[in-house]
């Protein structure tokens, strides 16, 4: 089941998170604390189904709905509890359709449109609470066809207001963005563009600093959207960036809008089946079409979000979707595609299973053999040409540091002109037998000395062989 018109706002503050709705006359409040337990109240009975929300940069959330005597009620939730006041717009103002609700750094801001003599045309304004008062500024004149989505509101960091509408002269609908800058307390308004229609809807997404616009109108089932962009804080010029089409979409239909990746994904749904498509705005064509009956699916609401967000101050969203105990939001989804997919993917996995494995037999195999190889290649080396080159630093190191370095011809001239000295066993360990810390290597080949002789001629020779041949 999917009503368009029982929407749900859920928002966090003070640690809590609530989930705000209207029903049988009445606005509800659930809140779920930190630990986990909920709380189910009922803020205000005797109320219009038509309420909005805000939170303030202290993390306060305020809530204003319009009661059945006409008199409008302003409930504040502080971290204590809710607190409720009369406000007495009717009495100041005169008959009066509020559009948003905003928290900035400069006060409460109600934005509210007021009906004029021509049909589907208003004044808009703007309600500033100070501390004297209600202090109301005139925006723009408006042309609205369906209340809901002929002009939207988005507000940034706490301190700005970005507000897109149409004015229609009967055949050409033009566009206007006005901004609000918090710090000045002054409106600028832009137009951005005229178009050949009367029946604009308009729709705002802020993603990745940019400020993403809109416009649609829906001839005889086909939706034609115009997507425009700007930089937040640059100059309020929009861009086209593209003219999409979709086929198939009833008039009837409540359109939600989410751009993420450059994805945008337009859902709606009607009273049989809930539709999800896909569009690539880099690639500039459809990726995915998903119809779903809705009786596959729980019971599906308009749900607005209102989250934190470091850079502006506030993110609101929009979505078609149920609501769990823990007040998550869950998105529709297709049982029957999940399961034909799950069941695609286990039948290649299990028929994989076996080639898998072989695969990874073969590969260690392949390793085993490479391994058996090296070592037997090292077995039929000789062992003392993979150690010589290791040997000769070791000795070179060891005769650097222990021994003199000896030459044959001229050992008999320097010994007899040399003054006698002594040698101490612990300082030699050719002499004392105590191992150095180095190890030595001797080996008894023949290739020693065919290798001294012709690869390494200037090899010094030990302490004892030379003094033996010195002595021969």
């Amino acid at each position: 089941m999917f009503n368009a018109y029982a929407y749900r706002v859920i928002l966090e503050a003070k640690g809590n998170k609530f989930l705000i709705y209207y029903d049988n006359s009445a606005i509800y409040c659930k809140a779920l604390d930190f630990d986990g337990n909920t709380k189910e109240t009922i803020l205000i009975d005797s109320v219009y189904d038509s309420f909005f929300c805000a939170k303030s940069q202290e993390d306060d959330i305020y809530l204003l709905c319009q009661g059945r005597n006409k008199t409008f009620l302003l409930l504040t939730f502080d971290g204590e509890g809710w607190n409720m006041e009369e406000l007495s717009l009717r009495k100041d103002f005169g008959s009066i359709i509020p559009m948003g609700l905003f928290a900035l750094t400069d006060g409460i801001h109600i934005i509210y449109a007021k009906k004029l003599p021509l049909d589907f045309y208003y004044d808009l304004f703007q309600l500033r609470r100070t501390k004297d008062g209600w202090e109301k500024n005139f925006i723009s004149e408006i042309y609205i066809k369906a209340m809901e989505f002929s002009i939207d509101v988005k507000s940034t960091g706490f301190d700005m207001l970005h507000l897109v509408s149409t004015l229609c002269d009967g055949e050409i609908s033009s566009l206007n963005y006005c901004n609000y800058n918090a710090k000045s307390g002054k409106w600028i308004k832009t137009p951005i563009i005229n178009l050949n229609r009367n029946n604009i809807y308009i729709k705002m997404l802020i993603y990745e600093n940019n400020l993403n616009l809109f416009c649609y109108s829906l001839d005889n089932n086909m939706l034609n959207l115009f997507y425009f962009t700007k930089q937040l804080r640059r100059e309020p010029i929009f861009l086209l960036i593209d003219i999409i089409k979709l086929n198939v979409v009833s008039k009837d239909s409540y359109m939600v809008m989410e751009l993420n990746d450059d994805i945008l994904k337009i859902c709606y749904a009607d009273s049989e089946y809930y539709y999800e498509n896909n569009y690539n705005v880099f690639l500039k064509q459809w990726e995915k079409y998903d119809q779903i009956p809705l009786n596959q699916l729980p019971n599906l609401y308009i749900v607005k979000e209102i989250k934190d967000n470091l850079d502006f101050g506030i993110d609101y969203r929009e979505a078609i979707c149920s609501i769990d105990d823990k007040l998550e939001v869950l998105y529709p989804y297709n049982e029957s595609m999940i399961i034909e997919e799950y069941k695609s993917n286990d039948n290649i996995v299990s028929s994989g299973k076996a080639s898998m494995i072989l695969d990874q037999m073969d590969l260690l195999t392949e390793k085993v053999e490479i391994l058996n190889r090296k070592i037997n290649k090292l077995e039929e080396k000789n062992i003392y040409k993979e150690a010589m080159p290791r040997k000769e630093r070791m000795n070179e190191a060891s005769h650097k540091y222990n021994t003199p370095t000896l030459k044959q011809s001229n050992f008999r001239e320097n010994f007899m002109k040399s003054s006698p000295t002594s040698i101490k066993l612990n300082h030699s360990p050719l002499l004392s037998g105590v191992e150095s810390e180095k190890p030595i290597i001797i080996e008894e080949s023949k290739e020693k000395n065919e290798v001294s002789g012709e690869e390494y001629p200037n090899k010094p020779k030990g302490f004892i062989k030379a003094l033996t041949e010195w002595f021969k």
